[in-house]
């Protein structure tokens, strides 16, 4: 594959990405809780995945078993927490949190993989750090479960997104994304049948009428596609650009929750959402600077 088409993946699979919230959140609104969903969005996963092996489109054999296995539990635990996010705060809120796993990938890379910092890497974390305050309008002394959801899963999505790269040195983007169904799907098993009484009323099942099967099936279906896409691009990209080209998801995200679920675009926010994504934005180019 061409490094052009690549970044063309790339593209498409963030549009998708930032559909994602608003159709969680629609969900969400329905009384479908952000289990059910995780649920329904790994069935359609583990089902499309099979159908692509069956039918051939990339082999679905397992290579680098100890990455692969962490792919999957890291990417569970974090999508997870981002739905547990969407659904109790707004579409931009708990997708800009998630997407600091670009922040936690490099601090992961710096701190376990022995990689060089970026120039002035760490007071673009300072400045991140500051653009969350902001985002979070400074209620760190009182966190809610969703800021907290979301904060996790950005931390945790770092890691996985480190073992994609190195799942993707060896093995398909459908493998890679098989690992990531399974456990998200066996999880959110193991959430539902706890019930509401362990977990609380983000584990709830609730009978969908037809209009919410196709709601929860489209969650699926648009976060598969996303995923697959991403996975198989990331092989062919750098993980500083594939990163880079992320950075649209949480601004996307945002405007599509203003039109299409009428969430309000605050000062806070938008402040908030200006120094995550510079201080992104820095510590991506200084990487591309570095490697080139």
């Amino acid at each position: 594959m061409k490094k052009d088409n690549a970044v063309v993946l790339l593209i498409v699979s963030n549009v998708f990405f930032g559909v994602l919230p608003v159709l969680v959140k629609m969900a969400s609104r329905a009384g479908y809780s952000a289990m059910q969903e995780t649920f329904c969005r790994f069935a359609v996963g583990l089902l499309g995945t099979a159908l692509l092996g069956v039918f051939g489109w990339q082999s679905l054999r397992v290579v680098n078993r100890p990455w692969v296995l962490a792919r999957g539990i890291l990417g569970a635990v974090s999508v997870i927490g981002y739905f547990i996010a969407l659904q109790t705060t707004s579409a931009g809120v708990g997708t800009l949190l998630n997407y600091t796993y670009i922040l936690w990938a490099n601090v992961f890379a710096v701190v376990f993989f022995g990689q060089r910092p970026p120039r002035f890497f760490f007071v673009s974390l300072v400045v991140a750090a500051a653009g969350v305050c902001l985002v979070l309008n400074t209620r760190l002394d009182h966190l809610g479960i969703g800021e907290m959801a979301g904060i996790f899963s950005g931390l945790t999505g770092g890691a996985a997104v480190l073992a994609i790269k190195r799942c993707r040195e060896t093995d398909t983007a459908l493998t890679v994304f098989g690992s990531f169904s399974v456990f998200s799907f066996i999880f959110s098993v193991a959430a539902l049948v706890a019930g509401p009484r362990w977990i609380g009323l983000l584990s709830t099942w609730t009978a969908p009428d037809p209009g919410g099967w196709a709601l929860l099936a489209m969650i699926g279906l648009v976060s598969m596609a996303a995923q697959v896409l991403f996975s198989e691009a990331l092989g062919w990209t750098s993980l500083a650009l594939g990163s880079f080209l992320t950075l649209s998801v949480p601004v996307l995200a945002a405007i599509f929750g203003l039109f299409f679920l009428g969430e309000p675009l605050t000062p806070y926010f938008g402040s908030g959402l200006v120094l995550v994504l510079a201080a992104c934005s820095f510590i991506l180019w200084q990487e591309n600077r570095t490697a080139s």
